[in-house]
């Protein structure tokens, strides 16, 4: 994996890159040294690399394989899935690191077994993967786990900490929603990013977006969500107010015509030094239950709600007081395609005008997933077959003169 952190540019730009070098590549292959992953894994020393060549007929490797090294498993050959049948189960220590690139895994779940001991955390990558049918399980303490550019048919992400960003997340069959963070013992002050995710989910008893976490701010940021429960639930906030919690640009539609109460947003449970900001999301519906665009509840911290676009065929499009909600927010007849691009209504350059929320073409945010500079356009299609820069983070805007900071990750498959 390479990864660039802490970019600077002043007049010229310049790139630093952090590159991980590794002590042996293990070749897992019909009639090789491995025959089998785990046995690479067990011959392997921390650092070393598991190189997977597919197997004849694209036949996939059926075995569960335990990890308790720093390892990277990644195919033999350049720009194809290595595929597998089974569970990827890693044992935590103190700044172990576990990269999984290019994995397609027909059934099988990648897991944790227990909380990570206390210190630098134990972190998982998993990057451009598919799985079919299977999830990614870290409800433990003290692990770092990024979710990145990767597919789930059926399957979803339960996690205490770390990144999830450009995933295209198929119905699950079971779970409590397609993305679920959940809290650690004690607060952290972390920023987590769940960014440019697509969430399909058909199941009335099962959320998109599932924030409920009170360790970690969070910024949760446009995705294209398609529900008939809870599209993006935040259920408690950190007590703090160092960073702002922020709903940006988020697309969020009903999948199914299903008669069943439904809400764009449920957002309940913030402390008194809590802050939430709410701002530039599109909330279309189309059942014929009970429906709520935003509902807001039991809140002691400050919620502040701006330029959202919310379908007037809502039974009620704004419910509970929020501390700021100013004649910004919009009620207009739209819809979103199956792309979550647009249709109708007030949407295209109906975002916060101010610079710092202007499209990528420099004209007026245009509401929704597709709006800002983290538009869902630059996180697909996925399993391009080349490196990328999968996210990068920096200031949205800087006065002249100033110092302009990014900080980006990427890999090479």
């Amino acid at each position: 994996m390479k990864t660039i952190r802490k970019i600077t540019f002043l007049i010229a730009a310049v790139m630093l890159g952090i590159t991980g070098s590794f002590a042996a590549d293990l070749v897992v292959e019909e009639g090789g040294t491995y025959t089998a992953i785990q046995s690479a894994v067990d011959a392997a020393a921390d650092g070393d690399r598991i190189i997977i060549k597919s197997r004849a007929g694209g036949l996939p490797w059926i075995e569960d394989v335990s990890i308790a090294k720093s390892l990277e498993f990644l195919s033999f050959d350049n720009d194809t899935f290595f595929t597998v049948q089974g569970n990827f189960t890693i044992t935590p220590a103190i700044g172990r690191t576990v990269n999984i690139i290019g994995m397609k895994n027909n059934v099988g779940n990648i897991s944790g077994t227990t909380t990570s001991p206390t210190g630098v955390r134990t972190t998982v990558n998993i990057m451009n993967c598919y799985l079919l049918s299977g999830s990614v399980l870290f409800d433990y303490d003290y692990w770092d786990v990024n979710v990145v550019s990767s597919e789930f048919d059926d399957g979803y992400i339960q996690i205490r900490h770390g990144d999830v960003i450009g995933n295209d997340m198929g119905y699950p069959t079971s779970g409590t929603a397609n993305i679920y963070i959940k809290s650690e013992a004690s607060p952290v002050n972390d920023t987590l990013w769940i960014v440019a995710n697509k969430v399909y989910n058909t199941s009335t008893s099962r959320q998109g977006i599932y924030w409920n976490c009170n360790s970690s701010y969070f910024r949760i940021m446009n995705n294209w969500i398609r529900h008939v429960d809870y599209g993006i639930r935040v259920s408690t906030t950190i007590n703090g107010s160092t960073t702002i919690n922020k709903i940006y640009n988020n697309s969020i539609a009903t999948s199914t015509s299903t008669s069943t109460t439904i809400y764009g947003m449920y957002l309940s449970g913030s402390p008194a030094s809590s802050i939430v900001e709410v701002m530039n999301n599109g909330i279309d519906e189309s059942i014929s239950g009970s429906t709520y665009g935003i509902l807001l509840s039991a809140n002691s911290g400050t919620m502040n709600l701006y330029y959202n676009h919310i379908d007037v065929s809502h039974s009620i499009e704004i419910s509970g007081t929020p501390t700021f909600s100013s004649d910004n927010n919009t009620s207009s007849s739209f819809s979103f395609l199956s792309t979550g691009v647009p249709s109708g209504g007030s949407l295209v350059n109906g975002a916060n005008p101010d610079v710092k929320y202007y499209d990528l073409d420099l004209t007026v945010g245009d509401i929704g997933c597709y709006g800002g500079s983290s538009t869902l356009d630059n996180f697909y299609p996925l399993f391009n077959g080349s490196a990328r820069v999968y996210f990068m983070r920096y200031q949205q805007s800087i006065r002249q003169g100033n110092t302009l900071s990014i900080e980006a990750d990427s890999y090479d498959r």
